[in-house]
């Protein structure tokens, strides 16, 4: 059995893609790291309601990574958007449910291993990974930035979700969408670099 390993699109004709995307959604940049700066607040220095802040910071991420950028964007470029649109909506539902409403998790970590992993994680996600991108394609107009594009609001997320404090069970769900996302994400990148 043969499985095609070609994709709808080129690496180029992504950054393209990424490029116009950003371009017409600006400024939604400035809103998205105004939004990461509060929940980074409500991380280190929390605040009154900050668990349920920081939810509904993630579920605002997942709706609009789910619906303007892969249902309404994305898929012009690859027929499978709108599922990846329908599995980020579903992962906001569960943000918003779990996390904005019922305060299902803390997202405080007292754990300092934890701590160190959870500022790792999240400089991966706002820093490394978006830098990593533009000095890869040599375009600034194409950065991939948490909030905006799905990958780096996957990252976002799992780095919060280990900082959090809750049940396993509860953690455990809200991550496997993001983690196979990222797995997903991964993929594809190989098979675009080769």
């Amino acid at each position: 059995m043969y499985i095609s390993t070609t994709l709808p699109y080129t690496a180029e004709t992504l950054a393209v893609f990424i490029a116009s995307y950003n371009h017409a959604i600006w400024p939604a940049h400035i809103f998205a790291a105004l939004l990461i700066i509060v929940s980074l607040i409500g991380l280190f220095k929390p605040f009154s309601h900050a668990n349920r802040v920081t939810g509904l910071v993630l579920t605002l991420f997942w709706i609009w990574n789910g619906l303007v950028f892969y249902i309404l964007e994305f898929s012009a470029l690859n027929f499978l958007a709108p599922l990846y649109g329908g599995f980020f909506l579903v992962q906001a539902s569960m943000l918003f449910v779990l996390c904005a409403i019922q305060n299902k998790l803390s997202f405080q970590s007292n754990n300092a291993p934890r701590k160190w992993l959870t500022i790792s994680l999240l400089i991966l996600s706002i820093v490394a990974y978006p830098a990593g991108v533009v000095f890869y394609e040599q375009k600034w107009e194409s950065l991939r930035f948490a909030g905006t594009t799905p990958l780096a609001t996957s990252l976002f997320t799992i780095g919060l979700l280990y900082a959090s404090q809750g049940k396993k069970i509860i953690k455990g769900t809200l991550a496997i969408i993001p983690v196979l996302h990222i797995i997903t994400s991964s993929i594809v990148a190989f098979l675009l670099m080769r």
